[in-house]
């Protein structure tokens, strides 16, 4: 039992960090990103966050049409700069990728948020209009991920 209850602390610690550590980017790249500046060049802005550790218990990348743009973990968000019009929102999940069609404007900014179903099924949701302010604050406060950084 002595050397059981070490190995038992060991393995949870593990479990809880090992997942968890993601790549970051800079203070001042996330910073940046965190003053939501609108786009004044006819793109857009479509920012990916989770901000629960009961969201998503593992990273999970996330991918717009097809291209990976980041993985996020219990707690961070990406976000990627995107011409205006349909896109394809991707969410990589233990049944296959869930995604989420988002059409984007010229100037504008766009939230989506992840979730998990029991640790399992990941998806993404569009926060609307009357949930923004609440999204900028919760993204003010995790870190954004490396951009590109794809597991």
């Amino acid at each position: 039992m002595k050397t059981l209850l070490p190995a038992l602390v060991a393995l949870t610690a593990l479990a809880a960090t090992g997942c968890a550590s993601i790549p970051v980017a800079d203070e001042a790249h996330s910073n940046a990103a965190k003053q939501f500046s609108t786009p004044t060049d006819g793109t857009s802005l479509v920012y990916v966050y989770t901000d629960r550790a009961t969201d998503l218990v593992s990273t999970s990348n996330i991918y717009i049409d097809g291209k990976c743009i980041g993985y996020l973990n219990y707690s961070a968000f990406t976000y990627v700069e995107t011409t205006p019009g349909e896109h394809v929102f991707g969410m990589e999940s233990y049944q296959g990728a869930n995604e989420l069609t988002v059409t984007t404007e010229a100037n504008h900014i766009t939230i989506l948020k992840a979730h998990s179903a029991a640790g399992f099924s990941y998806y993404l949701t569009l926060v609307g209009d009357d949930d923004m302010e609440y999204a900028k604050e919760r993204i003010k406060s995790t870190p954004l991920v490396d951009a590109d950084v794809c597991k």
